[in-house]
């Protein structure tokens, strides 16, 4: 990606599409998909069911994955100058349910997150925060409705060094 000066490297790419078919008797018939590959280093594994010759295009899908290292996509990220994430792995674990209806679309997520190892420190290399591991239970959201609804975000031991500067600014 020359426009964050950041590179992918996507390796062991596998599909496997054991029926698709647009005939009129088939369009209602879901076609399955499992896509797995390597990203970065980090294994993805998604299984997606659709029927998308059917009106509805309804689709779901699960995406697996674990340890992707935070840092290396910081650039795609608005992150203030005076924060720096020094580690931060992530864990994915989500359902996605697509369809249309009429005129409206809807993409439904649910499942749970894990950021786990994180390290964040001001731009003077000052912690700020650190804790192993945070879990983000994410309840039936219609992303494209701009809803998302959380159940349950457990921080497990943080540690936080805040603090304020003489002029009443807070390191945050």
């Amino acid at each position: 990606d020359k426009a964050t000066k950041v590179s992918h490297l996507v390796k062991d790419f596998s599909l496997f599409l054991p029926f698709l078919s647009s005939k009129r008797k088939n369009r209602y018939e879901k076609a399955s998909m499992d896509i797995g590959f390597v990203l970065n280093q980090v294994k993805f594994d998604i299984h997606v069911e659709s029927t998308p010759f059917a009106e509805d295009l309804a689709t779901q899908t699960d995406i697996k994955t674990s340890d992707i290292d935070v840092i290396h996509y910081l650039s795609y990220l608005p992150i203030p100058e005076t924060i720096l994430l020094k580690n931060g792995d992530l864990n994915l674990n989500l359902h996605a349910n697509y369809q249309k209806k009429n005129l409206n679309n809807s993409l439904l997520l649910q499942g749970k997150l894990n950021i786990l190892n994180v390290d964040v420190k001001s731009s003077l290399e000052e912690d700020i925060i650190k804790f192993p591991a945070v879990s983000v239970d994410i309840l039936k959201s219609d992303i494209l409705a701009n809803q998302l609804s959380i159940s349950k975000i457990l921080i497990q031991t943080p540690e936080l060094n805040v603090s304020r500067d003489k002029d009443g600014k807070i390191n945050l």
